[in-house]
């Protein structure tokens, strides 16, 4: 569920970035709409990481291993 939050808040705080850039250099909407782009793409590369990170099988080391 922290997942869900993660990646809502790079998405949205981005939005919010690039609105506050906009209205500073007065450029709305590009900022915001390239942010928004950056943040999902940011948040789906972390989401896809979070996702494989936790599958990965656990490595036994032979060099180690008693008989």
């Amino acid at each position: 569920m922290n997942s869900g939050y993660e990646f809502l808040g790079s998405v949205i705080g981005a939005g919010i970035l690039g609105f506050a850039i906009d209205q500073y250099f007065e450029t709305a909407p590009w900022a915001m709409m390239a942010l928004l782009v950056f943040g999902f793409v940011g948040a789906t590369v972390r989401a896809q990481r979070a996702m494989n990170s936790g599958d990965k099988p656990a490595e036994e080391n032979t060099d180690t291993k008693k008989d």
